[in-house]
């Protein structure tokens, strides 16, 4: 008895699906606008107020505005949202490196700033979220710092510093009269 062995059909390259275009700044950044813009949808969790059709159609509503405005690259649903866990996880390994850095003792070369990327997932997290206590960098508490930093000499501490000269270790006097600085 022969037994056909079927024939495995060979794929010529017409036949495959052209590669879509990487994500580009831009599109990454209108998908973060658009997330933040419904995230009390999309980080909701499922009740009776929130189900997973509205999440769906959040997210194809976002993928539609996408195509809107870069109509080369048509992002499905599942692109989108596998874009969002990307960035989103990237942004929270440098936040988290960034803070890491923030705590250290100051040896070696400066933290590398955060992207806008990065800036714009740690607004739509919020600072529980990927661990950004301790220090804040607002603005009003840094310069609060600055100023309580930036204390002027007394007028006491200036007049115990004296420069000494080489005249003043010539007259035999004591050095404890010469130095008039206080013990170390």
């Amino acid at each position: 008895m022969a037994t056909s062995i079927p024939q495995l059909s060979k794929s010529s390259p017409n036949d495959k699906k052209p590669r879509k275009g990487n994500w580009s700044r831009d599109e990454t950044k209108l998908l973060l606008e658009l997330y933040q813009e419904n995230a009390t949808v999309l980080k909701a969790s499922f009740s009776s107020g929130i189900t997973s059709r509205q999440k769906q159609t959040t997210w194809q509503n976002m993928a539609s505005q996408l195509h809107e405005v870069f109509p080369a690259n048509v992002r499905t649903v599942k692109e989108c949202q596998k874009r969002w866990q990307t960035v989103q996880s990237a942004a929270k390994a440098n936040l988290s490196r960034h803070n890491e850095a923030m705590r250290g003792t100051g040896g070696g070369p400066a933290a590398p700033p955060l992207d806008d990327i990065d800036e714009m997932v740690a607004d739509i997290l919020g600072k529980k979220n990927h661990g950004m206590d301790g220090i804040d960098d607002d603005e009003e508490v840094l310069r609060f710092i600055h100023d309580a930093v930036e204390v002027q000499p007394s007028t006491e501490a200036a007049e115990k510093t004296q420069e000494v000269t080489p005249a003043d270790v010539i007259r035999d006097e004591p050095a404890s009269v010469i130095s008039t600085k206080e013990s170390r």
